[in-house]
């Protein structure tokens, strides 16, 4: 991805990655809501994952609200299929900053104050694996929300909060 050596911040990673978890519910539904609604939360989990892999937390000066945009960015979005194969959602995601966005720091920086994030969808291939330029359906430009921590979401259902307890059991009491 576009992210590059920078010094670590551990302290300011542990304080980022415990305000992340006191938000996740919210951090959460605003993702299913750029992801059309629907979002595994095994997806959601691996992205928590590769952050604390990659010690994103940790990364100079990262604001909370960028958190989410770059868990899309990081990742394709394949479509989302009940266990009885019912599709929740029939299209894949991909998500990626505008062009000036080249690292974590972009965001912020170069966007002069105002960040984008393009949203490309797909058609699910026929034949399966992922998509390709044919398989794309829109694109959209989406301004990023750097206030949606104050936005009232439905908290998340039960079997997901379980999933995150049992992800993570160290970041719930």
């Amino acid at each position: 991805m576009f992210l590059h050596d920078v010094p670590v911040d551990t302290a300011r990673g542990r304080a980022l990655r415990a305000d992340f978890f006191e938000h996740w519910q919210t951090h959460y539904a605003h993702m299913r809501k750029l992801l059309n609604g629907y979002m595994d939360v095994d997806d959601f989990i691996a992205v928590i994952k590769e952050a604390d892999h990659s010690r994103l937390w940790s990364r100079g000066n990262l604001q909370e609200w960028e958190v989410p945009y770059i868990f899309l960015a990081w990742k394709e979005w394949a479509p989302v299929i009940k266990k009885k194969g019912q599709l929740l959602r029939p299209v894949w995601l991909r998500f990626w900053f505008d062009s000036r966005v080249r690292t974590l720091d972009d965001i912020w920086i170069r966007t002069q104050g105002d960040p984008r994030i393009i949203k490309a969808i797909y058609r699910n291939p026929a034949r399966g694996g992922s998509p390709t330029l044919r398989h794309l359906v829109d694109t959209k430009t989406l301004y990023i929300d750097q206030a949606f921590l104050q936005a009232q979401y439905r908290p998340p259902v039960d079997y997901v909060v379980l999933k995150m307890r049992q992800a993570f059991p160290r970041d719930f009491p």
